[in-house]
């Protein structure tokens, strides 16, 4: 749907559209039940419904503002329909329609027309409205509650009145599987392309973009192409306990109470592409009754590893990680009582930089935090030490909130 329009004329729209495309499909899906109950074949109704998960009316709605020739701002809202769903249901109603030959379908057509026009009752007129402010979904939406209600009628009245409505043609019914392939065949690798978008990876950034907008999902491809790509660390929830055992087995330790394990996700800059892993802290007992604190980093879904496992600083636990030097690269953190340590993690194994000493009767707490400061914007992060009031000390920090990043081989306090 494009086109000028008031506000208050699109936020109608808008409404009316997000509250008829579900009732589109519910009636579908119903019919669709009673027709499979008679043993009708709807399999092109299901593959077809499959890409209607979410059943929106409206893809994305934007909100920007606009400087006229006066210097005059105002706001512009700008709303995408779904017209690749509409496309769909189009094709969803012609396969249910198919599989009722026995219907005069014009006849019905032209009835539901006059019933509508005469408007002569609250549900009519519902239709009326919706035909009024997005025209085409409403001759979508009564198609589809004509098929509801005839349904329930077919089986029941098997006189000649009914005659038969021409069936799809084999030709018509290869155009609807090849339009039906060409979706599936799409949906697919956007799905594919979405799992990849933690990489940042430009070629697949600008396939997605270019399939998101045949798919009509205009808002979500512009959003790609304008906003900055932010590499995404993977989680490692799901594949935590086989990467523990995986480990235990490798490494010879025991996966006994003694044995802890901290995961965290991580991004690595190679050769100019992003790599996801997962870096990880083990303190276990080794079969040979040995205590071993040990850190390395995986694959992202943990059945390898891309930098070996060492000891880690002793009596440290691993805090989180960050891109202190901002390079692309994450570092991760170790804090024991008296120590922290920045590991910068490198193919080979890690370089450990050593932070502020933390001298006995001082202490901190230690937390990596998005840097809003002077109006940056969060896209950044940095080490933060909160020193407690009235903690005092010639070597101690001075009370409050102090900020390092990394530079070079140092972790440098910034303003």
């Amino acid at each position: 749907m494009t086109g000028t329009t008031t506000t208050s004329e699109l936020e109608l729209a808008i409404g009316e559209a997000q509250q008829i495309y579900p009732e589109i499909w519910r009636h579908l899906d119903e019919a669709r039940g009673l027709l499979a109950e008679r043993g009708e074949d709807v399999s092109l109704f299901d593959q077809l419904r499959r890409h209607e998960r979410l059943e929106l009316g409206v893809t994305g709605v934007d909100v920007t503002e606009q400087m006229d020739a006066f210097g005059r701002t105002q706001q512009v809202k700008t709303a995408t329909f779904n017209a690749g769903g509409y496309q769909r249901a189009r094709a969803a109603i012609q396969s249910l329609m198919t599989a009722m030959p026995e219907v005069d379908w014009a006849a019905v057509a032209r009835e539901e027309d006059r019933q509508i026009k005469a408007a002569g009752s609250l549900h009519a007129g519902k239709w009326l409205g919706m035909a009024k402010t997005a025209g085409i979904a409403a001759v979508l939406a009564v198609c589809a509650v004509v098929t509801y209600r005839l349904i329930w009628n077919v089986g029941e009245d098997d006189s000649p009145r009914r005659r038969p409505a021409k069936a799809l043609s084999p030709q018509d019914r290869k155009a609807m599987e090849a339009v039906n392939r060409e979706w599936n065949e799409r949906a697919a690798r956007i799905d594919q392309l979405r799992s990849r978008i933690g990489l940042c990876d430009r070629d697949d950034l600008q396939e997605l973009a270019r399939l998101l907008r045949e798919d009509r999902q205009l808002t979500a491809a512009s959003k790609l192409e304008t906003e900055p790509c932010v590499p995404q660390r993977p989680p490692c929830t799901d594949v935590r306990e086989a990467t523990a055992d995986r480990l235990a087995a490798e490494l010879g330790y025991v996966r006994d109470p003694q044995w802890t394990m901290q995961c965290e996700g991580v991004v690595l800059l190679r050769d100019g592409k992003v790599v996801q892993g997962l870096a990880i802290a083990i303190a276990a007992r080794s079969k040979g009754d040995v205590l071993v604190e040990m850190r390395g980093v995986t694959s992202a879904d943990g059945t390898r590893n891309v930098v070996p496992f060492s000891p880690s600083p002793l009596g440290a636990a691993m805090t989180g990680v960050a891109d202190l030097d901002h390079d692309g690269s994450d570092e991760i953190v170790f804090v024991s009582p008296e120590s922290l340590v920045i590991s910068r993690i490198q193919p080979a194994g890690f370089a450990d930089i050593e932070g502020p000493e933390v001298r006995r009767g001082c202490s901190a707490d230690v937390n990596i935090e998005a840097d809003f400061r002077r109006d940056r914007k969060g896209r950044q992060q940095v080490l933060v030490l909160t020193v407690p009031v009235g903690q005092k000390g010639r070597a101690c920090l001075e009370p409050g909130r102090h900020y390092f990043t990394l530079q070079g081989d140092e972790l440098v306090e910034s303003e």
